[in-house]
């Protein structure tokens, strides 16, 4: 009989890598992670400088904000320019020199007191337009109309500037009825009698013109402030300068009629800037104002308007007690 043979236990084999992913890895078709493990690290970077950053993007400019009434707007800072831009007064003239008084102005003042709008006409030439100044902001009617809402918070304030370029008190006359007496004012400022001086217009001719005019504004129930030349040089050194301030003398002490005396407070401030007065408080031209003076005539006119037009002492300033 014979025994059947024990069967030895299996040897083990290495195993062998399957054939099918080493063919599909060779044809460049092996699935991903297939072989990840026997393939080099690649190898890193050489040692070298540490790239700079990206330089960070510009922001976009700030959307403008509507600027409060009576100021000038504000622009984006990359956009601001001298033109665009109106500074306080400051330097050559700020605080310097002191303008005259006015007598009371009763209708502004009855205006205020009933907290009603004001409303201001500017009348004049050129340096009520504005000649010499880089804005219509840095107007003096621009100007003062700011320098009146600082000063009289909680009042409605308006200053309509009605100047023109080049016009005499003939031509001024000729648009009361459409830059005066149209609007309403409780207030005009009539600045008058440079270009009568520099043209060589006959005194007589325009003594009997500005009064009528005077005569007129005084008429409609409006108070009324004149506004005498400026201290410039071509004013200065122009033939017949004292009989016009003699002028708005007689105006202010034998007719009682608010005479604002920038001839005077313009002549401090030269005296206090010395030779540089020219250059610092004159356009080029040597004749009209520039920004820094008009900004401090607005100003001083601000002062002179707001005590000419507070109530008297002791009066009820809002109007009588029931």
């Amino acid at each position: 009989m014979t025994t059947p043979a024990t069967p030895h236990p299996a040897r083990s084999r290495p195993r062998r890598a399957p054939l099918l992913p080493l063919l599909l890895a060779l044809l460049g078709l092996a699935p991903a992670g297939v072989l990840a493990q026997s393939q080099p690290a690649p190898p890193l970077p050489a040692a070298g400088p540490t790239p700079s950053p990206a330089a960070p993007v510009a922001p976009q400019d700030a959307p403008r904000i509507p600027a409060p009434p009576g100021t000038a707007p504000t622009a984006p800072a990359a956009a601001r320019s001298p033109a665009a831009v109106v500074r306080p007064p400051e330097g050559a003239c700020a605080g310097i020199g002191r303008a005259a008084p006015l007598p009371p102005l009763p209708i502004t003042a009855a205006r205020l007191a009933s907290n009603q709008p004001l409303t201001i006409v500017a009348l004049g030439s050129s340096t009520t337009a504005g000649a010499g100044a880089t804005s219509i902001a840095a107007t003096y009617p621009s100007r003062l109309g700011v320098e009146l809402t600082r000063r009289l918070p909680g009042k409605s304030v308006r200053v309509i500037n009605k100047g023109v370029n080049g016009q005499d008190v003939q031509e001024e006359i000729a648009r009361f009825e459409r830059d005066v007496f149209r609007d309403e004012p409780q207030l005009v400022i009539w600045q008058l009698g440079t270009n009568a001086l520099l043209r060589g217009i006959d005194f007589a001719t325009f003594t009997a013109l500005a009064e009528d005019g005077v005569a007129r504004i005084r008429a409609h129930g409006i108070d009324l402030v004149l506004m005498d030349l400026q201290y410039a040089p071509r004013v200065n050194d122009a033939a017949g300068m004292r009989d016009m301030l003699g002028w708005f003398d007689r105006q202010a002490q034998r007719d009682r009629v608010p005479v604002f005396r920038r001839f005077e407070l313009m002549r401090q401030w030269a005296e206090h800037a010395g030779d540089g007065y020219a250059d610092r408080l004159l356009a080029p031209d040597g004749l009209h104002m520039n920004d820094e003076s008009y900004g401090c005539l607005a100003a001083a006119l601000a002062d002179t308007l707001v005590q000419a037009a507070a109530p008297p002492a002791g009066s009820a300033a809002h109007g009588p007690r029931h």
